[in-house]
C-alpha cells in the first residue's frame, strides 16, 4: 500500500472542495504471469481539476507507480495535465493503460461531467 498527499478526508477537512475516484486494474497485462489487481483512489480538488493525493494498493506495482503520482503532486499537475503522460508499455511489467490513467480519466470524467464511468 502507498498514499501520496492528501487523502479525501484530509483534503476536505482543509477546506478543499474535492472529488475523488477508486478504481480497480492489473498490475501487467493480464496474460501475462505474475498479473495481480491493483487498486488506485485519487483525489482531485473539484473546480481546477489539480491533483490533491493518491491511495494505491496491491501486491505488485503500488510503490513504483506512487513515485509518478508524487511527482504530479509535486508540480502541482491537473488532471488533464496527468492524463497527458506517457508511461511506458511493456507487457510482462505494466498494462497498455497504466492504473493511474484509468484512474485519472474516470477522475476527470466524474469531475468535468458528473459522469460516473
Amino acid at each position: 500500500m502507498a498514499r501520496v498527499g492528501l487523502a479525501a478526508s484530509d483534503a476536505i477537512a482543509a477546506g478543499f472542495h474535492v472529488v475523488t475516484e477508486t478504481i480497480t486494474s492489473r498490475s501487467r497485462v493480464s496474460f501475462m504471469p505474475g498479473s495481480e489487481p491493483i487498486g488506485v483512489t485519487l483525489t482531485a480538488e473539484r473546480d481546477t481539476g489539480r491533483l490533491l493525493g493518491g491511495t494505491l494498493w496491491g501486491t505488485e506495482g503500488t510503490v513504483l507507480r506512487s513515485h509518478a503520482l508524487a511527482v504530479a503532486l509535486q508540480h502541482a499537475l491537473t488532471l488533464e495535465q496527468f492524463q497527458k503522460i506517457d508511461f511506458a508499455y511493456a507487457p510482462s511489467f505494466s498494462p497498455l493503460w497504466d492504473p493511474l490513467l484509468i484512474a485519472a480519466n474516470a477522475l476527470e470524467k466524474l469531475r468535468s461531467h458528473g459522469i460516473r464511468p
